[in-house]
């Protein structure tokens, strides 16, 4: 994982995201399908292919539904 730049190693953000997706599985019962459809798009603006460390939102993967 070193060579792809990854850590395995928590950061303080991974609670908030998990936290973050949660909630938005709690409040839309089709949440899931939603970024589930909506993956090859995230996987294309991924950290990996762009300059952002910043992860997506679940709310930046289900906006304009």
């Amino acid at each position: 994982m070193a060579y792809l730049g990854l850590s395995a190693q928590p950061r303080d953000d991974h609670a908030r995201y998990i936290a973050n997706w949660l909630k938005a599985l709690k409040d839309d019962e089709r949440a899931i399908f939603t970024a589930a459809a909506r993956a090859p798009m995230a996987r294309t603006a991924s950290p990996l292919t762009t300059t952002s460390s910043t992860p997506s939102t679940p709310q930046d993967i289900l906006r304009n539904r």
